[in-house]
């Protein structure tokens, strides 16, 4: 499980970093 969980975190913290160079 925190394997998945830290996964989806930095998925999000990526799709964080894109909508801001946008």
């Amino acid at each position: 499980m925190s394997l998945r969980v830290r996964a989806v975190l930095e998925g999000d913290r990526v799709i964080i970093i894109a909508t801001k160079n946008i």
